[in-house]
């Protein structure tokens, strides 16, 4: 695996989170709907597909911010690694102070030191 696979999926896999947990709450949803008593319930009855709909949504959403942020990476913009080239993840605090770690490399890179 090259770093640039392993940095695409560490981006892209947070996306699988809102889906999972969508198609879940929906199947909890039709799972309660189809116990409730002689269709006392008959007004939620899209209730799965929009649960459903709005963790797919999500995922959407995830997947377009990581693509705009790919394309910004291919343009040269954006905070990189200089071992590697690839991606820096967001700012953490450490001991040393506020780092970056690679999304490719896992190296951490100090924040104190970036160029904007």
């Amino acid at each position: 695996m090259t770093y640039v696979n392993r940095m695409c999926w560490r981006m892209l896999s947070p996306a699988v989170l809102p889906i999972g947990l969508g198609s879940i709450a929906a199947y909890a949803a039709a799972v309660v709907l189809s116990v409730a008593p002689g269709g006392a319930l008959a007004i939620w009855a899209d209730l799965p597909w929009d649960v459903f709909q709005i963790g797919a949504a999500g995922s959407c959403v995830i997947v377009c911010i990581q693509a705009i942020r790919l394309w910004r990476w291919e343009r040269g913009a954006g905070t990189l690694c200089f071992v590697c080239g690839c991606l820096l993840g967001h700012e953490r605090v450490g001991p040393y102070g506020p780092y970056r770690r690679c999304l490719g490399c896992s190296k951490g890179h100090s924040a104190a030191n970036e160029l904007l």
